[in-house]
């Protein structure tokens, strides 16, 4: 969840979808995860009775299903350091939760624990100090959510950054080690599910893919749930809780291609209707809730659909690498890319201050000076237009890349970089 622009964590697709590619390209590129069942390591505890043989064969059904009362729990032991952890969990009250404790192991010896609490909360925020539990020296609480699941979910824990998350709440920094795992009832776990894994790429790309095809809307569009203010000079652009984003469309594509291209033969429709749906919105002009508006009478993809337009060079870039990869299977697709491509190029030099690059022509439309990209935005231009040349072979995108990057190598601008995150933040 993001808080990029609110205190309260929200749902932003534009950052969902980058955290699903880049756990695709990881599950490309990267090891083979390295994977430690934990069914064996599972103790029984509760109330009365709860270690009797009849107590455990009902605890355990033929299944590997375990089913907790209130008054009981199931221990597992981690005794390998593997820092994914996944498992199955049907929480059926709002005081279910499972806590994961880690150990810091000292070279002088000795240790501290840490407790992460997983507990339902209607509370706003994602993680808080616990003030209960004060046998830990350090214990936080993250929230799962206001109600219980009632049905059966898979969860993927990374304990680097669970645990990165919690010392941020307490001001502090340690490596710790996953040591112990409680579930509390009144739920159920699926024993055969728990395991540790080194890496769990292909578990999020595809917790992502139920992610993306569960939230697109009607529109083919994955709405922003907040509002955003830009202002500038004496203009006030609104956007109002709902937005689109061509750059979060693109993005979607090129995620959904993926998906399409390792999906099981049954499960392609799902993904090839959900891609079809999103090209709708670079068809929508903005004012009617689109993304598509002009920039000197060309069509123009914006990242952010104000009016008047702000022309964002990065997300227009990103919202074409999509409509390139959908354009395999789509010629829609790919005349929106070619369309969009040519506005480019006709367009790109107005993003040339002749000594750096602009973040986006707001000053076009708006009482404004040029908003010069921070220099991670810059070279990140740099590598886009690379990219847009070996897909397209076009020299003048790769001429201008290579005069762009000179700019990096010879001066860095004179910008503060309080204005891109006054519009973009890091995308």
């Amino acid at each position: 969840m993001s808080k990029q622009w609110e205190k309260v964590p929200y749902f932003y697709p534009i950052q969902i979808f980058q955290f699903g590619l880049g756990h695709y390209n990881m599950n490309r590129t990267g090891k083979m995860a390295v994977v430690r069942p934990l069914a064996k390591k599972v103790i029984v505890r509760g109330g009365a009775g709860a270690h009797s043989e009849g107590r455990r064969a009902h605890a355990n059904d033929g299944n590997g299903t375990i089913t907790l009362d209130a008054d009981e729990s199931v221990q597992v032991k981690l005794f390998h350091w593997l820092p994914i952890l996944l498992f199955s969990l049907e929480t059926r009250r709002i005081d279910s939760e499972f806590v994961l404790k880690l150990e810091r192991r000292r070279k002088e010896g000795g240790s501290s624990a840490m407790a992460l609490i997983f507990r339902h909360s209607e509370r706003k925020g994602c993680v808080w100090k616990d003030e209960l539990r004060k046998a830990f020296p350090i214990s936080v609480v993250f929230n799962i959510g206001p109600n219980p699941t009632k049905r059966w979910v898979d969860l993927v824990i990374d304990t680097r950054v669970s645990a990165a998350k919690a010392l941020n709440v307490f001001s502090t920094a340690a490596e710790f080690l996953p040591r112990e795992l409680l579930f509390r009832g009144p739920c159920r776990v699926r024993i055969h599910s728990l395991r540790q894994q080194s890496s769990a790429h292909s578990e999020m790309f595809h917790k992502v893919v139920r992610w993306m095809l569960s939230r697109q809307d009607e529109r083919g569009g994955w709405p922003v749930p907040i509002s955003r203010t830009i202002t500038e000079a004496h203009h006030r652009l609104v956007l109002p809780v709902g937005w689109q984003s061509a750059m979060a469309q693109g993005l979607a594509l090129s995620f959904l291609t993926r998906a399409y291209t390792l999906a099981k033969v049954g499960e392609r429709d799902l993904y090839m209707e959900a891609a079809q749906k999103a090209l709708d919105l670079f068809e929508v002009p903005v004012e009617k809730g689109g993304v598509l508006s002009n920039i000197c009478g060309l069509p123009w993809f914006e990242e952010y659909p104000t009016l008047p337009g702000t022309g964002v060079l990065n997300g227009f870039m990103y919202a074409l690498f999509g409509l390139f990869d959908f354009a395999l299977y789509s010629k829609r697709s790919q005349a929106l890319f070619l369309r969009g491509l040519d506005s480019l190029r006709h367009l790109l030099h107005l993003f040339d201050s002749g000594r750096w690059s602009l973040y986006d022509l707001r000053h076009i439309h708006l009482d404004s000076s040029p908003n010069l990209a921070s220099q991670d935005y810059h070279l990140l231009h740099v590598s886009q237009l690379r990219w847009m040349y070996s897909i397209t072979g076009d020299p003048y995108l790769e001429e201008t890349a290579e005069r762009w990057e000179g700019y990096a190598k010879h001066q860095r601008p004179n910008v503060k970089v309080r204005r891109q995150k006054s519009i973009g933040g890091n995308n």
